[in-house]
């Protein structure tokens, strides 16, 4: 999980490059205003552009 600076020997890009060499790998980004990643894992990618708080309570009453 990289969470804004989390892992601080990571950048975002080293990230996104860890994904794409694990093609079976689903990467979740939930960040409002900001949700996306690079053309080169966007087929295995769900990218969610909205508050993290919503996104939980939503899932947590289905």
């Amino acid at each position: 999980m990289y969470s804004g600076g989390f892992y601080s020997y990571l950048s975002q890009e080293e990230y996104w490059a860890y994904w794409s060499r694990y093609p079976n790998a689903t990467y979740a980004c939930v960040n409002y205003g900001q949700a996306t990643c690079p053309p080169k894992i966007q087929s295995q990618a769900v990218c969610i552009n909205e508050d993290i708080g919503k996104v939980l309570k939503s899932l947590c009453q289905k």
